[in-house]
C-alpha cells in the first residue's frame, strides 16, 4: 500500500470506530441532532448531484450549461456517487464527537457550554473543506481540458463527457449559419462536446469561448487531431 492508501485506510477505520462509539451512546434526542441532519444532507446531495453538481460546475467552466453537455442517466448517477464520496469528510465530525464522548472529555459532556459552541465552527470547517474538494474536482477537469485544447492533445473525459477533435463542415454557406460565440472556422477542428438542444457544442481554444451552431446546418466529422486541415464543406 502507498502512503496515501495507508493514511486513508487509517482515517476510514478511525471514522468508523468513532461513529460506532457515538451510536452506542446516543439517546433518543441525539438521533434528531445527528442522524436526521446527516441523512437529509446525504439524500439531498445525492438527488442534486445526480443531475447538477459536477456537470454544472464543469459546464460553467466553459461558459455552458448542463443542458449543453447532455449526460446519460447512468453518468449522472456516477457523478452523484462521486459527490457523495467527496462529502464523506462530513462523517469525521460526528466520529470525533463519538470518541470524545467515549473518553468523557469535558467539552463533549451533554449540556456543556463548550460542547454546544464547538459544534458550529467544526461543522463550518468540515462543510467548507468538502466544498473545496468538490470545486477542485471540477476545476481540475476544466483545466486539463482547456490545456489539452490549447496544446492540441486529446482532451480527457469527464463523467461521460468526451470532447473530441471534430471537423465542422457546413452543409449551407458558412456565412449564413447562425450561432453563438466566435465565428465558425470550417478549416480547423474544434473540441466538440457533442450535440445538445439541436446545437453542435464546440470549444474555440484560440478565443477561449464556446461556439454553438445549429446541428442541422453542419456535418460533424471526427478529426485525427488538432493539426488536421478540415474541408470547408
Amino acid at each position: 500500500m502507498s502512503g496515501t492508501q495507508v493514511v486513508l485506510t487509517a482515517m476510514a477505520v478511525l471514522t468508523g470506530t468513532g461513529l460506532w462509539l457515538l451510536v452506542r451512546q446516543w439517546r433518543s434526542g441525539e438521533w434528531l441532532t445527528w442522524v436526521v441532519p446527516l441523512v437529509v444532507t446525504l439524500s439531498l446531495s445525492a438527488l442534486v448531484a445526480a443531475g447538477w453538481v459536477l456537470p454544472m460546475l464543469y459546464a460553467a467552466g466553459f461558459g455552458l450549461t448542463p443542458a449543453d453537455i447532455d449526460l446519460s442517466p447512468m453518468w449522472k448517477a456516477i457523478a452523484a456517487v462521486k459527490v457523495i464520496l467527496l462529502l464523506s469528510p462530513l462523517l469525521v465530525l460526528p466520529a470525533w464527537w463519538g470518541v470524545a464522548r467515549h473518553r468523557h472529555h469535558f467539552y463533549a459532556v451533554p449540556g456543556n457550554a463548550i460542547s454546544s459552541w464547538a459544534r458550529l465552527p467544526m461543522a463550518i470547517l468540515t462543510v467548507g473543506g468538502t466544498a473545496i474538494l468538490v470545486l477542485a474536482t471540477a476545476g481540475d477537469a476544466i483545466t486539463r481540458t482547456t490545456e489539452a485544447a490549447e496544446q492540441g492533445t486529446d482532451p480527457p473525459p469527464f463523467f461521460g463527457v468526451q470532447p473530441d477533435w471534430t471537423c465542422v463542415e457546413p452543409v449551407v454557406p458558412a456565412a449564413g449559419i447562425p450561432g453563438e460565440g466566435p465565428p465558425l472556422d470550417p478549416a480547423r477542428p474544434y473540441p466538440s462536446f457533442g450535440v445538445a438542444g439541436g446545437n453542435a457544442v464546440l470549444w474555440d481554444a484560440e478565443a477561449e469561448e464556446p461556439v454553438k451552431v445549429p446541428a442541422s446546418k453542419v456535418r460533424l466529422v471526427p478529426a485525427e487531431g488538432a493539426d488536421q486541415v478540415c474541408r470547408a464543406g
